[in-house]
């Protein structure tokens, strides 16, 4: 599972060079009821503290643009495709495009449908939709909304259609403990429905600091995936941007080198607002938000101070 929202696989040099910023945009609930919800699992979402303003959002943007020649602006949840949520996620969006800045973004795909063409308006670089399983009967389980997987489908399917985002649309699946055949069939799947990339990734745990080692037979079941992508002609990518995956795990079967990793290089140059403007850095982003991370107040520090007090 992604946790800075699927960003699209750079070179080794550019990787070196890049500063990724991630949001997750407020909502007073997300419409879903996922039980391994990462943002949930985090608290990100909290009201205890003010909440960033669409303007803010804007300024931030702003600032980390003038402030890094090489940016990327991301957006993971809760749902940014929520109607309570929409005016945070354009403002972001649009404030990426106005900079020329490449932007993407994660969503559980219920409410793809209804913002396709905005979307393309907006020229998003990558959209993510979130897919476990082809079964809608496995998928709306580990959603905990019946409905949820064929709302997601009709608007991925949508979005493959137009010429302007099919190249863009990115599938995710989260590879659960136990659970492994929910992906039976799931490279087929996408094929059959002229998706191309597809990204799978652990389930993560922001209490285990992220930890995969409780997947039992992780790297056979990740062959086998790469395997059937292979053969259906899709690009699969094993989401492991924090290097959790290690070749000494002992359900090893062959050099774990052999599977296409995507892996965030320069950690510490990744940041991940919540709403309220606390802001995680690089291996935090694993763990549980604490009031010792370092919160922007708009009000009473500029863009440019806090991101050189967060990335220093």
């Amino acid at each position: 599972m992604a946790v800075v929202a699927a960003l699209p696989v750079l070179s080794e040099h550019e990787a070196a060079l890049t500063y990724n910023i991630t949001f997750v945009v407020p909502a007073s609930k997300c419409n879903l009821n996922c039980p391994a919800c990462f943002i949930k699992a985090r608290n990100e979402v909290s009201k205890a503290e003010a909440w960033l303003s669409p303007s803010d959002y804007r300024k931030i943007i702003t600032a980390a643009a003038d402030r890094y020649e090489h940016l990327r602006v991301a957006i993971q949840g809760y749902e940014p495709l929520l109607p309570e949520s929409w005016e945070y996620t354009f403002s972001i969006l649009d404030e990426a495009r106005a900079h020329g800045l490449s932007s993407s973004f994660v969503t559980n795909g219920t409410y793809l449908e209804t913002r396709l063409h905005e979307l393309i308006s907006l020229e998003v670089g990558a959209v993510t939709v979130s897919v476990d399983s082809p079964s809608g009967h496995y998928h709306d389980l580990g959603r905990g909304a019946l409905g949820a997987h064929a709302k997601a489908v009709s608007g991925l399917d949508k979005a493959l259609k137009l010429p302007e985002l099919a190249n863009k649309m990115i599938v995710a699946s989260m590879l659960q403990p136990h659970r492994h055949h929910y992906l039976d069939g799931m490279a087929q799947w996408l094929a059959n429905r002229g998706a191309k990339k597809w990204v799978v990734g652990p389930m993560l745990s922001p209490r285990a600091k992220g930890t995969v080692d409780t997947i039992p037979d992780i790297f056979s079941t990740l062959y086998r995936l790469q395997s059937e992508a292979h053969a259906a002609g899709v690009k699969l990518v094993i989401d492991d941007e924090f290097s959790l995956i290690k070749d000494e795990l002992p359900d090893k079967v062959s050099p774990l080198h052999k599977l296409a990793i995507r892996r965030l290089k320069r950690l510490e140059r990744t940041i991940r607002f919540s709403p309220s403007g606390r802001a995680s850095v690089g291996a935090e982003i694993l763990g549980e938000i604490d009031h010792d991370m370092p919160r922007w107040v708009p009000a009473e520090e500029s863009g440019d101070a806090f991101l050189e007090r967060a990335l220093a």
